[in-house]
């Protein structure tokens, strides 16, 4: 009998969850509704509008980036900490595409003499994520880099780890290890 409970339970919390979010269209409930990244700018800024009846918060969208042709350049995928009420526009920066050559958004301003013009895709991949679950969206670039870094850093600690006291090494070992294990 207990068993048989504890299935419903189960049962009834998944549906739920499947029905919450097959209720989010991603590809109509939040729009991004314009960018502009001149080229002296160190951030773009994109406009994104709440579309849906309820608040937005924390969204995960990618941005692909293309040139005047459409053809793909590169791609990044962001996160953000945002609170976007129904039916209003909030304006997000990113990083500038680009920025130490001077490329701007073909609808923003140009330099004097020209430089390159890129458009860009919008996909959102999710909203009102957990904070908690945020840290799962690390972009596939940095995913590389961190665990480079991360083997970098324990075969640095196993060379030098002879080299700190005793006493130092037990009371920072699991300090160290917690840190290692965060980035």
């Amino acid at each position: 009998m207990a068993i048989r409970r504890f299935a419903v339970a189960l049962l009834s919390v998944f549906m739920a969850v499947t029905s919450l979010a097959a209720n989010k269209d991603l590809e109509k409930d939040i729009t991004m509704v314009s960018y502009e990244q001149g080229w002296l700018d160190s951030e773009g800024t994109l406009a994104l509008k709440n579309n849906s009846s309820e608040e937005v918060t924390n969204v995960v969208f990618l941005i692909t980036y293309l040139d005047m042709s459409g053809n793909e350049l590169d791609y990044e995928e962001f996160t953000r900490r945002v609170s976007i009420a129904p039916g209003m526009t909030r304006k997000l920066d990113i990083p500038a595409y680009e920025h130490d050559r001077n490329y701007h958004y073909y609808k923003s301003e140009n330099m004097p003499g020209g430089s390159p013009s890129f458009k860009i895709k919008f996909k959102l991949k999710d909203y009102n994520v957990e904070d908690d679950d945020l840290r799962c969206y690390v972009p596939r670039k940095k995913l590389k880099a961190r665990a480079d870094l991360r083997k970098f850093v324990h075969a640095r600690l196993a060379q030098h780890w002879k080299e700190i006291p005793a006493y130092v090494a037990k009371m920072e070992r699991s300090y160290l290890e917690q840190l290692l294990n965060s980035i």
